[in-house]
């Protein structure tokens, strides 16, 4: 990022935070479910998270890794390929200006139900929140999301997205930075 804006200057904007909007958000949970006739079920569960730049987005980078990243993460690892009740499973953190989400989306099994796959889901979720991550864990997945950084920086359509985002996030391009220096 510093080399971007060395090699095109500054940029001229406001800086600083965007103007808030209110969201509206509804009480409890929603639940929406699609039937069409398909040979296997996809599942998607989403989360309310945070916005860009807060501390826990970084948080949230690690937990997709611990939960969705390669073979040996811990719902490709059980429910995949050792418990074969889905076909895959992903996991996608996105923060935004306002509120962030987290999603979790899977494609099951032929004849494996979207409710057994969400409670065996929800029991891996709730194991990595009450035993944290191994040393492993943590060590491979911040290995990955440094990786995954600066390998965008390689493209530059990547570097201008960055740059893009946090400025209509109002926390301006020279966080992204600010996330190199941190490493």
């Amino acid at each position: 990022v510093a080399e971007t804006v060395r090699r095109l200057g500054p940029l001229a904007g406001k800086g600083g935070r965007r103007e808030e909007y209110p969201v509206v958000l509804p009480e409890g949970g929603e639940r929406l479910t699609l039937a069409r006739p398909v040979q296997a079920a996809r599942l998607a569960l989403g989360y309310r998270t945070c916005r860009v730049g807060d501390p826990d987005d970084y948080v949230l980078d690690i937990v997709e890794q611990v939960l969705c990243g390669g073979r040996s993460s811990r719902l490709v690892s059980r429910l995949v390929e050792q418990r074969r009740l889905a076909r895959w499973v992903g996991g996608q953190n996105e923060a935004r200006t306002s509120l962030g989400h987290y999603m979790i989306m899977a494609e099951l099994m032929p004849g494996i139900s979207p409710s057994a796959f969400e409670e065996e889901l929800l029991a891996e979720i709730a194991r990595l929140a009450r035993d944290g991550a191994t040393r492993t864990e943590l060590e491979k997945a911040r290995a990955n999301v440094t990786a995954g950084y600066l390998y965008d920086l390689e493209r530059s359509l990547s570097v201008a997205t960055k740059i893009g985002m946090y400025e209509a996030a109002g926390a301006g391009y020279a966080f992204a930075g600010r996330l190199d220096a941190q490493g």
